[in-house]
């Protein structure tokens, strides 16, 4: 069969302020530390971008610090990226058919992470199943009930056989013992994944019939696309234009900076205009308003000559009649007041002509007084005038100034401006148009790369249509290939009394003759399960079949002692001997595998002091002092303790 290959690149959190990375190459692959800093959760978060529950991930920082999980897989040698946002109700996976480097040159699949979901591009067990090449068939919860019930494959069925999780580990409910209809199930699922035929043909065909309909579907798509880019005359790949317009915006968008920049020099200038401006206005204002006090004033002066006019006028009247009257006259007769034109009797008493030129004189003085008043407020105003006159030519010609000033400098830069922004819009749809263009041509190109992928898929189920026909291989020939290796890690466990080391025909592990079940020892039981794993590995790699040769182990060495005691008991076979030979059958691989690639991630409290630098990746250190490796998985989380 063939061998399938699923290697996992790099699982990255995309935080709040920050993105937190791990990265994965083949091999084994190391995450030790620290209890409670975020070990297990890494696991737990690939498995959530493949589909996963977001229950698992039991971690505050990352439900606190993390927005969206990305997986960086190869899948048989093609770089696929997984992009799932963080949450409990967040059914969408979007899936670039590139590295996570390039997602935003790709238009993603929108899938749903549950059967049940309406994402555009179904669910996403499918969309890794035809990546991995293994086909979608029905099967039954029970061979051997007519009327039991089927159901198609799913990945979440393979993880199981991938992942095995820490509470699985030496438990009661390992490949769902404890549920009978899911332990069936399972059991039917390694009967697929180890190609035991007993209805296979019928599945295959099945199959075929499928991805026919698939490649079929795929290939309409991929016409519209192409005709809709012909029509628009966009098929090309406009990859080069897309670069060169980002040059050209560039170059747009350094002329309108260095515009505008001289746009506010200019506006310096105008804005100095404007104030003198406003001063002159302000000056040219104070001066009219002198102008009208000093003209008030010289009308209330000119009122007042006028008055001393004519009181100076009637005294004058008043001596030359005195002079020219008769003492009988004075006496005897009235006359009109020269100065109120009433009635008077001549003989009323009088001032005297001394008095009379006193007053005369007086009023002489004041008269005098006035004029010069007058004259001074006229030569003010004349000054004022002359002034006045002097500062609206000046405010005329800085008005002049400084609407040649717009008109020169100001204007042609806004004017400049509103060009290279015009400019700049247009060049901005064009790249956003080609873009697109881009995209779509790429889309083209990934849904022509899965019609490829189709048609291999086809010619492989075809081929293994062939083989089920011309080479049957029965449940009692993968059972003794697997018990083989089985046997093989439990007699080279340092455990004691080691006899009776097999795979039963559910493929469940029995030691000592006893089921797994049967196991009462919690180290003992650890061993089976993670050997059980490691067989099944071993077997893929010798043999293939329906399942990638990955395997995820979380704490693998829990119920075993890590360190010697102090006892003198023979080191070989004390607990930690039995720890450190978990660690080598891994190392072991490598002679099993030759040239075929793997990936083992092996999440654990402790290292093995066996293994030497060479024999694994360290993806993470953790430690809470952060003297030897990051505090955590969030290394800068600070969540204070609840009351």
């Amino acid at each position: 069969m063939n061998k399938i290959k699923m290697e996992f690149k790099k699982l990255i959190i995309v935080g709040v302020e920050r993105e937190y990375r791990c990265t994965f190459e083949s091999g084994l692959n190391l995450i030790w530390g620290d209890l409670d800093s975020g070990k297990s959760s890494i696991l737990n978060l690939i498995d959530f971008a493949l589909g996963g529950k977001f229950g698992d991930l039991d971690n505050d920082e990352i439900k606190l610090y993390g927005r969206s999980v990305v997986l960086e897989v190869s899948i048989n040698q093609k770089v696929i990226t997984l992009n799932r946002v963080l949450g409990d109700k967040v059914n969408l996976i979007k899936v670039y058919e590139c590295c996570y480097a390039n997602i935003n040159e790709h238009y993603p699949l929108l899938c749903s992470a549950s059967s049940e979901g309406q994402e555009p591009d179904g669910w996403i067990s499918d969309i890794l199943l035809d990546y991995l090449d293994i086909p979608k068939v029905k099967l039954k919860q029970s061979k051997y009930k007519d009327d039991s019930n089927s159901s198609r494959l799913s990945f979440r069925d393979l993880m199981k056989l991938i992942h095995l999780k820490q509470k699985r580990v030496a438990s009661d409910n390992l490949m769902d013992l404890a549920n009978g209809p899911l332990f069936n199930r399972n059991v039917e699922v390694q009967k697929f994944v180890y190609g035991v035929h007993d209805d296979q043909l019928a599945q295959l065909n099945e199959e075929i019939k499928k991805e026919a309909e698939a490649f079929k579907a795929l290939s309409s798509k991929a016409k519209s696309i192409d005709e809709f880019l012909s029509a628009t005359n966009s098929k090309v790949n406009s990859g080069e234009d897309v670069v060169k317009l980002k040059v050209e915006l560039e170059a747009v968008d350094e002329e309108i900076r260095l515009l505008k920049t001289n746009s506010k020099i200019a506006s310096s200038t105008s804005d100095d205009f404007s104030v003198e401006i406003k001063v002159l206005a302000e000056s040219i204002q104070e001066l009219e308003n002198k102008r009208y006090a000093k003209k008030a004033k010289l009308s209330d002066y000119k009122r007042l000559k006028a008055s001393y006019e004519k009181d100076l006028s009637c005294i004058k009247d008043s001596l030359i009649l005195r002079n020219s009257l008769s003492i009988h006259e004075l006496t005897q007769k009235e006359v009109s007041c020269p100065t109120c034109s009433g009635a008077i009797k001549l003989d009323d008493e009088v001032l005297t002509n001394e008095q009379l030129e006193f007053e005369q004189r007086s009023i002489k003085n004041r008269l005098s007084g006035c004029s010069k008043a007058i004259d001074k407020i006229k030569s003010d105003l004349n000054l004022l005038d002359k002034n006045i006159t002097e500062r609206k030519d000046l405010l005329s010609k800085v008005r002049y100034d400084f609407e040649q000033n717009n008109l020169e400098s100001l204007s042609p830069i806004i004017e400049m401006v509103s060009r290279a922004e015009a400019v700049r819009r247009s060049l901005s749809g064009r790249l956003v148009e080609l873009e697109r263009n881009s995209k779509l041509v790429q889309k083209l190109e990934d849904i022509y790369s899965r019609i490829r992928s189709k048609e291999i898929h086809i010619g492989k189920l075809k081929t293994d249509f062939k083989r089920v026909e011309s080479q049957l291989v029965s449940t009692d020939d993968i059972i003794e290939k697997l018990s083989v290796h089985y046997k093989k890690l439990m007699n080279d466990s340092k455990l004691t009394r080691i006899y009776g080391s097999s795979i039963d025909k559910k493929f469940m592990p029995n030691f000592r003759e006893r089921t797994y079940s049967k196991i009462s020892s919690g180290g003992v039981r650890t061993l089976m399960s993670v050997y059980l794993y490691i067989s099944r590995l071993k077997y893929l790699l010798e043999n293939g079949g329906y399942l990638p040769t990955t395997l995820l182990l979380d704490t693998p060495g829990q119920n075993i002692g890590k360190y010697s005691r102090e006892d003198g008991d023979d080191s070989s076979l004390s607990d930690p001997a039995i720890y450190e030979q978990i660690y080598k059958s891994m190392v072991d691989l490598n002679e099993v595998a030759s040239k075929e690639r793997y990936q083992i991630i092996v999440v654990d409290n402790d290292l093995a002091t066996s293994l030497r630098e060479g024999d694994y990746f360290l993806v993470k250190r953790f430690d809470k002092t952060e003297k030897y490796g990051e505090k955590g998985l969030i290394s800068d989380a600070n969540l204070a303790d609840k009351a």
